[in-house]
Order: C-alpha cells, then structure tokens, then sequence
C-alpha cells in the first residue's frame, strides 16, 4: 500500500460542513425561538425572524449538497490510491504558498521520478469543457424529467495552476522531477466530455476491478537511474511549503 501522508487532522471539506450543519442547527434554534415567542406573546414581528431563518437554512441546505458530493468523491478518490504500490507516496488534502500564492490540492501522488497533481471532481451528469473554455457545462436529468443545465469552475485550470505551483517549488529546491496533472472524475456513471491537451482526463470504470487512476499513475515508468529517496525529497520540498491559513 502507498505511504499516506495527512497534513490536516480533518479534511477542509468536511470542516466546512461542519460549519454548515452547525449554522443549520443554530438557524433552527432561532427559528423555533421565534416561532415560541410568536405564539406566546402573539406578536406577529418574531414571524419575520422565523421567515429570515427559514431562508438562511434552506440556503445552508442547498450549499450542503455539492460538499457532501464532493467529500464523498474525494474519500472514494484516496480509497483507490491507497491501492497503489508502497514505493509511492500521497498526500491528501494541502494547502502551499509560494511567493504569497496559496493553492489547494487534493491529492498529490509522489514517485521516484514523478509528481502526479490529481483534482478530484465527483460530478454527475454530462460535464463537458477544454482547457481554452472559461468554465465547463453540465446538464442533468431532474426528478421532474427536465433537464437542468449550469456552469462550474473550470478544473482544467484549476489543476494546470497547481502544477505550475507543484514545478516552481522543485525548481527552487534543484529538483528535476515530472510534474503530471490529472483530473480525476471518481463517479462511473457521469457522462465526461471533457477534453485537454495539458491535463490527463481519467475516469472512474463501473468495473470495480478495472482501476483507471491507478492503471493511468502506474502506466508512467520510473527513470531506470532514479534514486529511491528522491520521492522523499520531493514530498519535503512541498510539504515545507504548506499554508495552514
């Protein structure tokens, strides 16, 4: 099994749903005070109270959903590369800075002579988008029969900044490695047509014995003259960058 390495004690995802599901909890506690005092007193003005509540919460809801997706894509994700070989190494879930420029990784999967920078998207429907697009598209099927179509970052992007970030850090310890981004789109049953010509698209088979992302990491040889520590050396360099702001 690969050496897994967790900066944070809780992933930043699940913090800010945390957060989300305190704020629903203290928005309910208001709302049924409100409500009490409604009654109570028969004060019609605590029902504006109760109104202002019952919007927050159903916005806290509705911000809930896409995290709850996304956590559960990124547990999936570090599932399947705990599966890759003990002579790689991942970090899950960092925060770096380099020259007051912070960027947040999901994962980083380190070899001898390789460091694969891996977004995790657990996105449903039909996504599609290029590196050239602002943003990507993507169209589902709602309970009603109709389709819903909306814009989403742009994770081509996204993951081309991080290794840009990844590269300039070994650049300034004096380390020669390959920096490879990768999208990873960890639900089987969303329609991907997303396309890149400076980011590996891979997605996750329905086949639970067909391992795309490990398949895809492992199909990139080591250098036959690699040191072994090198991947130690590179996993410090930018662990000695971490932000935890």
């Amino acid at each position: 099994m690969a050496d897994i390495i967790k900066p944070n004690r809780t992933n930043r995802v699940k913090k800010k749903l945390r957060l989300l599901h305190l704020r629903e909890l203290i928005y309910i506690i208001i709302l049924l005070g409100c409500a009490a005092l409604a009654l109570w007193k028969h004060f019609w003005y605590p029902l504006i109270g109760c109104a202002v509540m019952v919007v927050l919460l159903i916005t806290a809801i509705k911000r809930a959903g896409p995290l709850k997706g996304g956590y559960a894509g990124e547990k999936n994700t570090l599932a399947e590369l705990k599966k890759l070989p003990d002579n790689y190494i991942v970090i899950s879930d960092l925060l770096i800075e380099r020259m007051d420029k912070k960027v947040q990784t999901d994962f980083l999967v380190v070899s001898d002579s390789s460091v694969f920078i891996i977004e995790s998207k657990n996105y449903s429907g039909i996504v599609s988008g290029n590196d050239k697009s602002n943003s990507f598209t993507q169209t589902q099927q709602l309970n009603n029969g109709k389709e819903h179509t909306k814009t989403v970052k742009n994770s081509n992007l996204q993951v081309i900044q991080q290794s840009e970030m990844i590269k300039a850090i070994l650049s300034d310890s004096k380390i020669s490695a390959d920096v490879i981004p990768v999208l990873y789109f960890s639900n089987p049953s969303a329609q991907i047509q997303v396309t890149s010509d400076l980011v590996k698209i891979v997605v996750s088979s329905s086949d639970p014995l067909d391992n795309n992302l490990i398949s895809t990491i492992t199909s990139y040889p080591n250098a036959d003259d690699s040191d072994p520590a090198l991947k130690h050396q590179i996993a410090n360099a930018i662990m000695a960058k971490q932000c935890n702001k």
